[in-house]
């Protein structure tokens, strides 16, 4: 090798530079030899041959911007390499040109070059290994050279770990467990020319600390409310010795360590599953003991169906359940899935993308329905909840009801018998309703429950008796809140009567009705004095009752009126009273006009009682006439007696008089009526 300055030739050769000398890329491989030497490998130029081949000149500096020292001068025409052992060694940088001089015409210029100079270093930890080099060429897009990283653990062979056109790479993928040396060394290959260059070696102290990536989870699943099923994706690091799987639980969701894995699945019996918020999660070991502890972020939910509530009523289901997290790729919706115990038939009902659905359904009574909830994904993955069931009914509807029967008991008292069906739903409600037939007004009476029958006794105290009848009617109101479409009644009945001659006594009654019974027949009885009788039995609503002797018929006479039914559903037979009335003939014996014209016509000339009267029923009799200030105008002791409208034999003036009658019985009974007669002229 001869070793020249040049300074002339080195002046010539900048000048070349500068004017635009073309650069050749002939120059193609720096190769590490040792760590004292640099092989150079070129290609021989295109239209050099042996016959116009000078020589090969080789320019030399440790900065790209010179100066450049001329270390070689090759004459050997097919041997396009040489070997320099450049002072201080590989460590630091060496660049190179190369010029090929022919017989005739310029010299050719190559690129210029160096050698790819490796750094090792620690990234962030003594786990990760930081490699850095250069190109060969500022330009490395001229070249498109790979770089194979060749990798040397203590005590171990060489291996290649990665190929790239970067200028960087980091190597976590070592598994010493414990410190070792480990060397590295890049290894490029031109495409073009094929020829092979080695960097420059470097190394450090690693040991494999790095955690291995966490597992994705793909689904968690619950097999008949009693296992868990848990499927995963393999780790993506190399060196995976097991899966650990774990479990955590509010409220302080504390990470517990179950089991390890081998594989990418298992499944196991689960703990009280179906109860509340379970979280799993899995995490990956290395062979040296590193692991990344389950976190939160990456842990898969069972799906807690929390709710699934029934509406008989709306014919439909609610569902309401917990979210799925952390699917990936994520969650695209939920299918609501029912199930056949029985056959294990699977039928999808609904599918949305919330977390609560209301799904209709046609129940059927007594049948039991199981449904489930199923998380999934654009992936094909599904994860499901527990399996919960629900049996359905219809709204049961009374099997009877009735207003068994309604009876005046006392004056304004109406006891009521009411029966109902215990055995109903017990959210059924029952209402009893009472009606005033002459205004058609309604009133709440009771309210019941199931539970409150099925008899009902009790008494509606508000009520008028002598003058009102009434409809009471029952109304159902079922669990749903309809009102069933039947109402059983049952309506009083009103007695009234007059006696318009002593001993007659005219009745009539209005019409009894029970929607649950049939109507036998009316019974009338009358009581006077300690002496019951019944006077009547049938089907009419009047009669008129006679009595002949005398002395009875001045008296009082009590009746009632009964209602005989038959109960269509128990053949019971009820019996229902009307109001009592008392009659006495006093009441039109008493009986007076109102009004008289005193001019001698013919017509209501005189004043007096209306009615019959007679010594038999008649002891005593006084009737008083009053003027407008109080003072008495007319007496008369005799029944017979009529006030012709004077006063001490004068006539008085038309106008309001006041009349007050007195009349003993011949039992001693003593009756007075006051009022007012209008006299006219």
């Amino acid at each position: 090798m001869r070793v020249k300055i040049l300074p002339v030739l080195f002046m010539l050769m900048i000048t070349l530079f500068s004017y635009g000398q073309t650069h050749e890329s002939f120059f193609r491989s720096l190769s590490v030899n040792g760590n004292t030497a640099i092989l150079l490998e070129w290609m021989i130029t295109d239209g050099i041959n042996s016959s116009n081949f000078v020589s090969y000149n080789i320019y030399h500096s440790e900065d790209y911007a010179g100066p450049y020292e001329y270390i070689y001068e090759g004459t050997v025409y097919n041997n396009p390499q040489f070997l320099h052992q450049p002072p201080g060694g590989t460590s630091i940088q060496h660049y190179y040109f190369i010029t090929t001089q022919q017989t005739a015409g310029d010299s050719i210029t190559s690129d210029t070059l160096t050698h790819v100079r490796l750094n090792v270093s620690r990234y962030n930890s003594n786990s990760t290994a930081r490699l850095s080099w250069n190109h060969i060429k500022d330009e490395p897009f001229l070249y498109n050279y790979q770089y194979e990283i060749h990798r040397i653990i203590e005590g171990g062979a060489d291996e290649t770990i990665a190929v790239t056109g970067d200028s960087e790479y980091y190597d976590l993928s070592f598994h010493n467990c414990t410190d070792k040396t480990i060397t590295y060394y890049l290894r490029q290959t031109d495409p073009l020319s094929t020829l092979s260059a080695l960097s420059t070696e470097d190394a450090d102290i690693f040991r494999d600390i790095t955690q291995p990536v966490i597992p994705n989870v793909k689904s968690v699943t619950v097999i008949n409310n009693s296992q868990v099923k848990i499927s995963w994706d393999s780790s993506p690091d190399t060196d995976v010795a097991e899966y650990r799987v774990y479990e955590n639980r509010p409220p302080g969701l504390d990470w517990n360590y179950l089991f390890s894995v081998f594989g990418t699945d298992t499944t196991f019996a689960g703990t009280n599953i179906c109860d509340g918020e379970i979280n799993y999660a899995v995490s990956a070991m290395d062979f040296c003991g590193n692991e990344d502890p389950p976190d939160y972020q990456f842990a898969h939910r069972v799906l807690d169906l929390e709710i699934i509530e029934p509406d008989i009523c709306d014919q439909t289901v609610f569902f309401d359940w917990s979210d799925y997290i952390n699917m990936n790729p994520p969650l695209q919706g939920y299918n609501i899935i029912e199930v056949d115990l029985n056959t294990g038939a699977e039928t999808l009902k609904a599918t949305t993308t919330n977390s609560e659905f209301t799904l209709d359904e046609s129940f059927t009574d007594g049948e039991e329905y199981c449904f489930y909830v199923e998380a999934f994904n654009s992936a094909g993955y599904s994860s499901t909840s527990c399996t919960q069931c629900i049996t359905g009914y219809i709204p049961i509807s009374p099997d009877t009801l009735s207003v068994t029967n309604i009876s005046v008991v006392a004056p304004a008292v109406i006891d009521i018998e009411w029966y109902i069906d215990a055995d109903a739903n017990e959210s059924t409600l029952y209402r009893l309703l009472r009606e005033d037939i002459s205004t058609g007004s309604q009133n709440l009476i009771r309210e019941a429950a199931p539970s409150d029958g099925p008899e009902l006794f009790f008494l509606d105290e508000n009520v008028d008796t002598d003058n009102e009848t009434y409809r009471y009617f029952s109304e159902t109101i079922d669990t749903c809140g309809n009102l069933m479409p039947y109402f059983p009644e049952a309506k009083t009945f009103l007695l009234s009567g007059q006696s318009l001659v002593p001993g007659v006594y005219d009745l009539t009654w209005s019409e009894a009705f029970n929607s649950s019974s049939t109507l036998q027949e009316y019974i009338i009885i009358r009581t006077i004095g300690s002496d019951t009788d019944t006077v009547y039995r049938g089907s009419a609503l009047s009669v008129t009752d006679q009595i002949t002797d005398p002395v009875v018929a001045a008296g009082e006479a009590e009746f009632v009126a009964l209602a005989r039914y038959i109960d269509s559903n128990t053949g019971a037979e009820h019996l229902s009273f009307s109001n009592r009335i008392t009659l006495t003939a006093e009441l039109k014996m008493l009986n007076f006009p109102n009004a008289f014209t005193p001019d001698s016509d013919g017509l209501n000339d005189t004043f007096g009682p209306i009615n019959f009267l007679n010594d038999q029923n008649v002891a005593g009799y006084k009737l008083s006439i009053y003027d407008r200030w109080g003072k008495n105008i007319y007496t008369s002791t005799s029944y017979d007696n009529r006030w012709d409208g004077t006063s001490d034999g004068s006539a008085v003036p038309a106008g309001i008089y006041v009349f007050h009658v007195v009349l003993t019985t011949p039992q001693g009974t003593e009756f007075t009526r006051r009022g007012t007669v209008a006299l006219i002229k």
